[in-house]
């Protein structure tokens, strides 16, 4: 699972009169979300690296508890979703013996969807 940055940036909130330097609560986001995919061998089998083509626009789901059902999305399993555009594809550098892989770079576009519940 991608780790998922949660900055948050601050704004100067001091008053002109005071010596104590305050902050507030400014923005949030804007990270890059890193994922790491496996290549195949073939480009027929290779869908995850097909996908995530540079400048894609789309979204990342994350089930963060796993899924209820095997291999698909059901009520009530719990998710994340990030709208995303795929700023670079990034090749692995595998080395003798090691399973090839790709970095994706996702830019969030705009807020994500954080701990909801697949409805019926």
């Amino acid at each position: 699972m991608p780790t998922i940055p949660r900055a948050t940036n601050l704004s100067d909130n001091t008053d002109i009169s005071s010596t104590f330097e305050s902050r507030n609560i400014g923005t949030r986001g804007g990270d890059v979300l890193d994922i790491i995919i496996k290549r195949h061998d073939t480009v027929a089998n290779d869908t995850a690296y097909s996908t995530f083509t540079e400048d894609t626009v789309g979204f990342l789901l994350i089930g963060r508890q796993g899924l209820a059902t095997t291999g698909t999305w059901a009520v009530p399993d719990r998710y994340d979703l990030y709208p995303a555009t795929v700023s670079s594809l990034e090749d692995g550098t595998p080395g003798r013996n090691d399973i090839d892989t790709a970095i994706v770079h996702l830019a969030v576009t705009s807020a994500p969807t954080r701990d909801d519940l697949i409805a019926a």
